[in-house]
């Protein structure tokens, strides 16, 4: 996602699509060569508790697309596998309801956990530190149930239809992701 690229210049992508894949960084302004890897190079499969065959729509760097869950906490989880191990440090994600929904995660590499927590409430991306760790699949699960409220009050818009974030349309014990992007240092 484009936010997400231009918050993380200075780190290299590794999963995700990212509005910076293909160009070379030359340190003015642009992402570091490699930054937002194109997906096909970067991810060689991806499997999901539930809805597999729609998962590749959470990293197709298009934002009006998401996979989600079937709405069973225990079938709510997405693994990508990369086409190379890689030394991951961070996640962020576009989550489906972004400004409302609070996610309770557990983010695994390579089935060691690198991160446990809520992905908080944003105006878009959300990015959580990992234990650094050194893997090809990364897995992340829901571990609860989602906790939806409007943490920003937006009235902003004149036109109320287009600040929707898709929370309506997601049962509270689903996952949702609209773009996910993993990084490691330069």
């Amino acid at each position: 996602g484009k936010f997400g690229a231009r918050h993380r210049a200075a780190q290299r992508a590794i999963v995700g699509g990212g509005a910076a894949a293909g160009k070379r960084g030359d340190g003015a302004g642009q992402a570091p060569l490699g930054f937002g890897v194109c997906n096909a190079r970067s991810i060689a499969s991806t499997i999901a508790g539930s809805r597999s065959e729609r998962a590749n729509l959470s990293y197709d760097d298009n934002e009006t697309t998401a996979w989600t869950s079937d709405g069973e906490v225990a079938n709510a989880w997405i693994e990508y596998r990369l086409a190379a191990p890689a030394d991951l440090t961070e996640a962020s994600f576009k989550f489906t309801g972004w400004r409302e929904r609070s996610y309770p995660l557990r983010i695994l590499v390579d089935g060691k956990e690198v991160f446990r927590g809520a992905a908080s409430r944003s105006l878009g991306y959300v990015t959580m530190p990992l234990k650094e760790a050194r893997g090809k699949t990364v897995r992340v699960e829901l571990v609860g149930a989602t906790e939806a409220k409007d943490a920003f009050g937006m009235t902003e818009l004149n036109e109320q239809k287009n600040a929707g974030t898709g929370s309506n349309r997601v049962a509270a014990r689903a996952l949702s992701i609209i773009e996910a992007e993993f990084y490691t240092h330069p």
